[in-house]
């Protein structure tokens, strides 16, 4: 028998090197956009102060602060309580004062890049095309927005439930065990309720990989439904703690003001009448970056009320391509189209938010399989440059909001 080696070895362990220099680049470049919010005290995040409350043995808190809701002369945080145990180790060690949620976030990222990389890997996709692909779905994405601006509660939330759904996509198309996929999703759920609709996609890819490795598919999907409703039980639990009622999350009685306040007063969380103003939001609406200062010459921000997934991710519609098995994707095309319904009728559009709709962040992990498969289909000349100018864009915000010195503003 030869020793000699392969003659492509060099060839394939010069690519995966390449591979790995990509995804550290694509790592520290994240991080640099990060870095102007990256030592910020949780002084800012509910989160941190829940926290501090279960620490105590208390379910109320004590800070007086944006979203709190006040229940017969108590104050809460109305939002799922899983981010809360995320920091509490943290809060532990170094009191609210001196926790960097942010670099919490970047710890969660490199997670991400590791998680976004194994579920390509896992659908055969590999070296520069899987690199492209991540740094499009973590850098080209609100992601990156979000993660920087994750010192606030709705923004660390968003990035609890991203990390979790992705990693339950993974053991999904993975190992398949049910009782894994289901705890994670059960993790998102009680970080973001509506990531729950992602059941039907995750259910059809549990039964899928049972199938092909000759498992007991009814077993993998009662582990799943089993740890999603423990998922379930634990908020209906945790509202009925707090208010006293296991269907009241605590939104309602969220102190507004201005039109959010009038939208709420006149139709509810929920309504038909937000649906134009969210599509539009949604789907149609560009970059805008605002200008201030007594001549209006300097630039003071982009609008927060963000930019459509249509100019700031393109890319992402390259899923739209996507060829796997009828019934995966419709189950994973239904997950999403249920996700986005209940957002574009619910009373805001995610308002705060740089170059992004927050609430993408829900669904967006349901789309890395098929944005993967979609661009073996698609000409890389027509998604490469998309994933290109979707990072741009996310560059220029990011300058914008937190590099470019603002002065007269």
């Amino acid at each position: 028998m030869s020793l000699a080696p392969d003659p492509g070895s060099g060839d394939m362990t010069r690519s995966a090197s390449t591979e790995h220099a990509a995804f550290v680049i694509l790592f520290l470049l994240f991080a640099l956009g990060a870095l102007p919010r990256v030592f910020e005290s949780a002084t800012e995040n509910l989160y941190a102060y829940q926290a501090q409350a279960w620490l105590e043995g208390r379910l109320d808190i004590q800070a007086d602060m944006t979203d709190v809701v006040t229940h017969e002369g108590k104050k809460y945080v109305p939002f799922p309580p899983f981010p809360t145990l995320l920091l509490m180790p943290f809060v532990k060690v170094f009191g609210v004062n001196e926790t960097r949620v942010v670099l919490i976030t970047l710890l969660l990222t490199a997670l991400n890049l590791w998680t976004c990389r194994r579920i390509l890997g896992l659908l055969g996709i590999e070296g520069e095309k899987r690199a492209w692909l991540c740094a499009g779905f973590l850098l080209g994405t609100g992601y990156w927005t979000v993660a920087i601006a994750s010192a606030g509660v709705w923004a660390f939330a968003h990035i609890v439930a991203f990390t979790a759904l992705l990693l339950s996509l993974a053991e999904a198309l993975g190992s398949g065990r049910g009782w894994l996929v289901g705890g994670l999703l059960a993790m998102a759920l009680l970080s973001r309720q509506l990531t729950v609709l992602s059941a039907p996609f995750l259910l059809l890819l549990i039964h899928k990989r049972a199938r092909e490795r000759e498992k007991a598919a009814a077993f993998q999907i009662a582990g799943f439904l089993g740890c999603v409703s423990v998922g379930v039980g634990v908020y209906l639990l945790f509202n009925e703690a707090r208010f006293e009622d296991p269907l009241e999350s605590g939104y309602r009685l969220i102190p507004l003001s201005g039109v959010l306040k009038s939208r709420v007063e006149a139709h509810g969380l929920f309504s038909p009448a937000y649906f134009l103003f969210n599509f539009i939001h949604f789907f149609l609406q560009g970059f805008q970056v605002w200008f201030g200062g007594e001549n209006m010459l300097h630039v003071s921000g982009t609008s927060t009320y963000g930019t459509s997934i249509t100019f700031a991710s393109p890319f992402l519609f390259v899923s739209l391509w996507a060829r796997w098995p009828r019934r995966i994707l419709t189950a994973a095309w239904l997950s999403i189209t249920l996700i986005l319904a209940c957002f574009l009728l619910y009373y805001n559009n995610g308002w705060v938010q740089t170059n992004t709709q927050r609430f993408s962040l829900d669904f967006i992990p349901l789309m890395l399989p098929m944005l993967g498969l979609g661009a073996c289909r698609v000409s890389p000349r027509i998604w490469k440059p998309l994933v290109a100018y979707s990072v741009s864009l996310n560059m220029l915000a990011i300058l914008i909001e937190y590099w470019i010195p603002k002065p007269g503003v």
